[in-house]
């Protein structure tokens, strides 16, 4: 009973039930294509994944300028590049896909008919974890019959706007926030929040679940820092939030994920990692005498925006590997 609960507040809280006034990102990818690839229009006008259309749009145009894709231009085949879980399989039929796969492994309902039939037939599928890719190289072998690809690891980040991240550290106002959680609800990060909300004196604490675009980069900007919990149990990074925050200067507090590689990156660049049982006590010292440990999780942000800075110009990078693999292909 508890999960349908769950389930159907995060339902509310990303719009998909009637009575959600959530703000829409204010950015939205204008272009879907670039070179011989293009994103959904699905993607690109959602409010989920739309900042990674526009980051990625981006770094594929530098890879294309940098030779990643040697075919491109010189053959008639294009690509359709595809974040969203839910897809119909049929759209894709004889087309080229390239499956971004972000969906939790461990959300009892991410692989739809229309999924598994669409990632059957993609030309790569792609992932930000060792994990998860390792976890896709298994779910295709147990359920598809014609060989498939290997996964190919391309980092999130790459499917984030470079222009947000800053190699230099920024000035900074007073904090408006002392510890500050978005997106979706759920029972356990509500319990968090509640806890954190009880204590004595009291800390400047924000959850929200309709902070979205400009809204979002503020508070985020705005916070001591940010603390997060997966959605599901056992889940591999949430990277694609923990991004947002790094790129605007702010530590990350969260529990460790089911990907120790990822773990063991992000941990050099501004995550602090503590187990969940630990998480609201671990917050609180950070608050009250974290300071010079919090200002060195900053610097650490930092140094991932210069490797973000750097990787996206780079020919050994995940994405320009993938790209050059899927010249390859047949």
């Amino acid at each position: 009973m508890r999960h349908w609960a769950d389930l159907l507040l995060n339902m509310l809280q990303q719009g998909l039930l009637p009575g959600n006034n959530a703000e829409r990102p204010a950015h939205l990818a204008q272009n879907r294509t670039v070179g011989p690839l293009e994103f959904t229009a699905e993607d690109a006008e959602s409010s989920t994944f739309s900042l990674n259309v526009a980051g990625l749009t981006t770094n594929l145009g530098t890879a294309l300028d940098r030779g990643c894709m040697p075919c491109a231009g010189l053959t008639p085949r294009r690509w359709v590049v595809a974040f969203e879980n839910n897809l119909d399989g049929n759209k894709f039929r004889g087309r080229l896909l390239l499956k971004y796969q972000l969906e939790a492994f461990t959300n009892p309902t991410k692989f739809q008919p229309g999924t598994m039939q669409a990632m059957a037939s993609a030309s790569q599928l792609w992932s930000f974890s060792w994990t998860d890719c390792a976890k896709l190289d298994q779910l295709m072998r147990t359920h598809v019959a014609r060989p498939v690809p290997r996964c190919q690891l391309v980092p999130l980040y790459l499917a984030f706007p470079p222009e947000l991240f800053s190699p230099h550290l920024a000035c900074r106002g007073p904090p408006l926030y002392d510890a500050l959680l978005f997106g979706a609800m759920n029972t356990r990060r509500a319990a968090v929040c509640e806890e954190l909300h009880a204590v004595v004196p009291p800390l400047r604490v924000r959850c929200s679940g309709r902070l979205f675009g400009q809204e979002l980069r503020r508070a985020i900007g705005r916070s001591r820092l940010v603390f997060g919990l997966e959605f599901y149990r056992d889940d591999s990074l949430p990277v694609h939030r923990i991004n947002q925050v790094l790129a605007e200067q702010t530590p990350m507090v969260h529990p460790p994920s089911s990907d120790a590689r990822l773990d063991e990156l992000y941990s050099g660049w501004g995550v602090l990692f503590t187990p969940e049982s630990l998480l609201v006590r671990r917050i609180i010292q950070l608050v009250r005498n974290g300071t010079a440990e919090l200002y060195s999780a900053r610097m650490r942000t930092v140094a991932f925006a210069k490797h973000v800075l750097h990787e996206r110009n780079s020919h050994t990078s995940g994405l320009c590997v993938a790209l050059g693999r899927a010249c390859a292909a047949p």
